[in-house]
């Protein structure tokens, strides 16, 4: 029966609580469920009963919102339709009352715990009923206290990572308690959300630049973890860079260990910890089916889950259309090798013959930035092209919204949230078909995937979109939809897959024998670090076994 459902909940109420239940409708959207709504839903010429009761049949959960307004009406109707959802027997659907004043339930109604809705106070209330429409066993346990690592956190973000802490950490603070551990940074941290605690390591200044600069990360991040009063039920690490710290826990402390790679590193170093992380973890998260195809290839890791990356609809929504006196392609990024800037240069020049007044514009910074610059130069666009730099996410979401065509040239991209954001703000993204993209742009309906490093094969497609202002307004219209309609790429689901995760590993036990596969790693990160003194190499590695 699940299969068949369309919608998360349906509304029922009173026309009279029209703009009331239009205000619930929307947080309940926002926190990313699937909401049937009659305004959303019906269409002119509709039969009435026959759409309602199919919204019916195709949700999960049925809200009743109860008010004077409602009992005023045919109220024993109205409860008649909850009959299936509290047949004891049919154990997919849910029923929820939900009170919008404080009118006394009347019937067997008044047998029902309810939640309330008041406008004025939408955090508290918004919380509840979400969590009464999933379901969620969550709202009845115990806190966890989970240690995160993580290399970044806002402002110090250089890509998706930063973002990804900062947005997952948001929403987990409805079911757990967070202590964040950082490295040290020379400006401060922005002020978490409630229920995170920042732990920054005054003494550890790692950076991406001195790879051996993580192993200093790992001993005190460990050092900070044990020292902690409760100690972390669950150690999340992000990234190669702070998941030997994870390792160490699981080994030394038996905490539960979820690493997530959000990029797959290459460098020798680097691959040998990831490389552990991956045979250590108790579970390894990714944000694409085409990341843990890679990971898989690599050799088996014993557990792997896919959790889409999410995007914040409500900075990166739909605005005006572009603004045809200023027709530019836009790009968002890192200005590295990766992104695939060049052949977004060599196939503007075939774009900018055909439309002689069309800009390209480039958000982002990087080493290539310089040898970007000089290419500009050499192809005799660069009085065409804007290199912008950094841009902060209501910046971004500015330049999208105004822009004709979004691309994402990239050669390899594990997830692709420049598309994601893109297709958020409802514009027309032309994406290199590889990794992660291909599972968010679907090919001629919210966008176009061309082959990655064809430049030509680029270039005719943001033609194509370009010459056919109706076609970029369509594929825009789709990509919005996609992304604001479905609750794959929203926080708070994304949060709730997590918490759920947390709370089955701490219930599980995990076996004490080091796995055999990580003998072989732990010999290749003591060969990289033979290179320090003795006493050095023990403190940083020693552990290693």
């Amino acid at each position: 029966m699940a299969d068949e459902f369309t919608h998360d909940v349906f509304l029922s109420h009173s026309s009279k609580d029209k703009a009331i239940v239009r205000s619930l409708a929307e947080g309940l959207r926002s926190a990313g469920l699937q909401v049937w709504f009659d305004e959303w839903e019906m269409q002119p010429g509709d039969a009435i009963f026959t759409k309602l009761e199919e919204g019916l049949e195709h949700s999960r959960v049925l809200a009743l919102c109860m008010s004077a307004n409602a009992f005023a009406s045919d109220w024993a109707e109205l409860e008649s339709t909850t009959i299936r959802f509290r047949d004891p027997l049919n154990r997919e659907r849910r029923f929820v009352p939900i009170r919008l004043d404080e009118t006394p339930a009347k019937g067997s109604l008044a047998n029902f715990l309810s939640v309330s809705w008041n406008p004025n106070s939408p955090d508290i209330d918004l919380q509840r009923i979400v969590t009464a429409c999933r379901g969620e066993r969550l709202a009845t346990k115990r806190r966890q206290n989970i240690g995160m690592l993580s290399s970044e956190f806002p402002p110090h973000t250089l890509g998706g990572l930063g973002v990804h802490v900062a947005h997952l950490c948001e929403q987990l603070g409805p079911f757990v308690d967070v202590n964040l551990v950082l490295p040290h940074r020379k400006t401060i941290y922005a002020d978490p959300p409630k229920g995170v605690r920042l732990r920054p390591l005054s003494s550890v200044t790692a950076n991406y630049d001195e790879p051996l600069s993580w192993l200093h990360f790992a001993q005190h991040a460990f050092d900070l973890v044990k020292r902690m009063s409760p100690r972390p039920e669950i150690i999340h690490c992000h990234d190669w860079v702070t998941v030997l710290a994870g390792v160490r826990c699981r080994w030394e402390l038996s905490i539960p260990l979820v690493f997530h790679v959000h990029l797959p590193n290459r460098t020798p170093f680097c691959a040998s910890i990831e490389n552990l992380g991956l045979v250590c973890a108790d579970l390894v998260t990714v944000n694409s089916q085409a990341m843990a195809e890679q990971l898989q290839d690599r050799f088996p890791v014993k557990k792997i889950a896919v959790i889409p990356n999410g995007v914040d609809t409500d900075v990166f929504r739909p605005g005006n259309e572009a603004n045809q006196a200023e027709l530019y392609v836009f790009f968002a990024g890192r200005l590295v090798e990766q992104k695939g800037v060049d052949h977004l240069l060599r196939a503007f020049v075939h774009v900018a013959k055909r439309l002689p007044s069309l800009q390209l514009k480039i958000a982002g910074t990087g080493p290539c930035e310089p040898a970007y610059k000089r290419m500009a130069e050499s192809l005799l666009i660069s009085d065409r092209v804007q290199f912008l730099g950094w841009k902060s996410s209501s910046e971004l979401s500015e330049l999208y919204r105004a822009a004709a065509v979004v691309a994402v040239p990239s050669m390899y991209e594990p997830f692709g949230m420049t598309a994601l954001e893109a297709m958020a703000c409802a514009r027309p993204v032309v994406a290199s078909n590889t990794g992660g993209l291909r599972e968010i742009v679907k090919h001629q309906v919210t966008g176009f995937l061309v082959e990655p490093g064809d430049h030509l094969d680029l270039a005719q497609w943001l033609i194509r979109l370009l010459e056919r202002e109706s076609l970029r307004r369509e594929i825009g219209t789709n990509a919005g939809h996609q992304v604001h309609n479905i609750t794959t790429h929203k926080w708070p689901e994304i949060a709730r897959q997590y918490a759920e995760i947390y709370y089955k590993l701490s219930g599980e036990g995990i076996p004490v024998d080091t796995p055999s596969d990580a003998r072989v790693f732990v010999e290749q990160i003591k060969g990289f670090t033979a290179k320090l003194d003795y006493g050095a190499q023990q403190k940083l590695v020693g552990w290693l076994r």
